[in-house]
C-alpha cells in the first residue's frame, strides 16, 4: 500500500480498488478526493450509533471553510438524518453494521474497549491511499468508539490521542492512581480483578481495611453510563456482589469506593490547540441529586448549568483551581472537547473531589431530550420557568419514570458550547489561540 505525503499526488487519481472489499463506493471516492484537493484538512467523524445528531446548532455558519468534515455512519442512520444536520457535512459514507449491530449494546459489555465498528481500519486504509497523514482528522462522536479510533490513529501514525491516553483518563483504576500521586482529592479506592481468581475472602478482607465504612460504590473500571454500577449498604450487600459478580462467565474488574456524599458536578472544557483550555459550563443536578440516584433510585434528573464565571464566583468557589490541578496532573491530549466530574463537600464548599473525566462532554442530562421530543423546547438554549409539566423518562431500556418538573430558571448556554460542535470547532479551527467566542 503506498501512503501519499504530497497533496498533489494525492489528488492526480483515484486508487483502483476491488469494489468487493472497498467500503467506499465508487461516489465516495470521487467527492473525497474533490475535498482533499480543496481543503488543508479531512476531519471524519466517527459513529457506531445508528444515528448522526440531532442537531448542529451554528456548526454550518461557524466551521472554517478549509476544512472538509465527512461523517462515518451506519448505514441504518440514513433514515434520522434531518436535512439541516446533513448540509453541515460536506460527504457522508454510510457503512454496513448488519452483522455486528446489536440493540442496547451497553448492556451487553463489561468493558467500552469491546465495541465492534465493521470495516473501520479497512475505512482508514484506504483513506491513507489518498489522503497524506497530515490533513487526516479523526473525530470520535462517542465514548464506546474511543478506544477503536485510538487504536487506528496509534497504528497509523495519525495526530491525536493514542491508546495511552485514552487508558490514562478513562480507566479508573488509573484515574485513582494519578489522582492520589497528584494530591487530588478522590474516594478511597479498591481495584478488583476478578480474572486474577481471586478468593471471596481475599476480596472481602482487601475491600474493607481500605474503604471501610458502608455504603459503598462498585463500578466497572472501563464502562460509561452508570452500567455495571451498585450502591452497597451493609456487608450483606458486598458478599451478595462478590457471589454474583465471581459467578458470572466473563470476568472483568471494577472499583470498589467509599461513597462520597456531597454536589455532584460536571465542568465542560475544551482543550485548545495552542496547550491552553477554556472552560465553558458548570453543571449539577437540580435538588443535588446524583446521577445514581436519578438513573436508579427513581429520582427525577434535571440538570442546572452556570457559566464558569458566574460558578467560580458563586456556588463553586475554587473551581478553577481545582480543573487546572486535575488537567495538570492528567495532561489531556489537545484539541478535545474534555469534561471532568466530581463532588463538592457541602460543607467546605473549597473541597472538590475527584470523581471521573474523559474526552467527551458529560452524561446524565436527559432534561433536554424530554422537552424536545415533547415540545421541541431546547431546555439549554432558553431563558424561561418551566412548571407542573409531566414528562417521562426512557432512557433505560424497561424503565419509566414519572414526574412533575419545579419551577426552574435554565441558565442561557447555548447548545453548541455543549454538544459535538464545540469539539469539531475545537478540533478544526486553528485560530482560536487561547480563546473561545461560540
Amino acid at each position: 500500500m503506498m501512503v501519499v505525503d504530497d497533496p498533489k499526488e494525492a489528488t492526480l487519481s483515484a486508487p483502483t480498488l476491488d469494489s468487493s472489499t472497498s467500503v467506499l463506493c465508487k461516489a465516495d471516492r470521487e467527492a473525497l478526493l474533490n475535498l482533499v484537493e480543496e481543503k488543508s484538512r479531512i476531519a471524519f467523524v466517527i459513529k457506531h450509533g445508528r444515528s448522526l445528531f440531532r442537531k448542529l446548532n451554528g456548526l454550518k455558519e461557524n466551521k472554517p471553510t478549509d476544512v472538509g468534515l465527512v461523517a462515518f455512519v451506519p448505514e441504518e442512520a440514513k433514515k434520522t438524518i434531518s436535512p439541516e444536520v446533513e448540509s453541515c457535512f460536506d460527504w457522508i459514507v454510510y457503512y454496513d453494521d448488519s452483522e455486528t449491530h446489536v440493540d442496547n449494546l451497553i448492556l451487553t459489555l463489561t468493558s467500552c474497549t469491546a465495541i465492534p465498528l465493521p470495516d473501520f481500519d479497512q475505512f482508514v486504509t484506504e483513506l491513507l491511499n489518498f489522503i497524506p497523514k497530515d490533513k487526516l482528522i479523526l473525530i470520535h462522536a462517542e465514548e464506546f468508539t474511543m478506544t477503536v479510533l485510538s487504536g487506528i490513529r496509534e497504528k497509523h501514525g495519525l495526530k491525536g490521542a493514542c491508546l495511552e491516553d485514552i487508558d490514562r483518563l478513562c480507566r479508573k483504576e488509573r484515574v485513582v492512581e494519578i489522582a492520589e500521586n497528584a494530591g487530588i482529592l478522590i474516594a478511597k479506592s479498591v481495584f478488583v480483578d476478578f480474572a486474577a481468581l481471586p478468593s471471596k475472602t481475599e476480596i472481602l478482607e482487601k475491600v474493607t481495611v481500605k474503604v471501610q465504612t458502608f455504603p459503598m460504590f462498585v463500578k466497572p473500571t472501563r464502562m460509561a453510563g452508570s452500567t455495571g454500577t451498585a450502591k452497597l449498604e451493609n456487608m450483606e450487600d458486598l458478599e451478595r456482589w462478590v457471589d454474583t459478580t465471581m459467578a458470572l462467565e466473563e470476568a472483568s474488574t471494577y472499583l470498589v469506593q467509599e461513597y462520597v456524599r456531597g454536589r455532584e458536578f460536571s465542568v465542560v472544557i475544551v482543550l485548545l490547540q495552542d496547550g491552553l483550555w477554556k472552560p465553558l459550563v458548570v453543571k449539577w443536578n437540580h435538588k443535588d441529586l446524583s446521577n445514581y440516584e436519578g438513573y436508579f433510585k427513581d429520582g427525577l434528573i434535571m440538570a442546572r448549568r452556570l457559566r464558569f464565571d458566574d460558578a467560580k464566583n458563586g456556588m463553586f468557589p475554587g473551581i478553577d483551581d481545582f480543573a487546572q490541578q486535575v488537567i495538570n496532573a492528567f495532561k489531556p491530549v489537545h484539541p478535545q472537547v474534555f469534561f471532568l466530574q466530581g463532588f463538592q463537600d457541602l460543607n467546605d464548599p473549597m473541597r472538590y473531589y475527584l470523581n471521573e473525566l474523559g474526552y467527551r462532554p458529560p452524561g446524565g442530562d436527559h432534561t433536554n431530550d424530554a422537552f424536545y421530543w415533547t415540545c421541541e423546547f431546547q431546555a439549554s438554549t432558553s431563558l424561561r420557568p418551566f412548571s407542573s409539566l409531566t414528562w417521562i423518562h426512557t432512557t433505560k431500556p424497561n424503565r419509566t419514570v414519572l414526574g412533575s418538573l419545579e419551577s426552574v430558571l435554565v441558565s442561557t448556554i447555548t447548545t453548541r458550547k455543549e454538544d459535538s460542535c464545540a469539539t469539531m470547532l475545537s478540533l478544526l479551527n486553528p485560530k482560536l489561540k487561547g480563546k473561545l467566542d461560540l
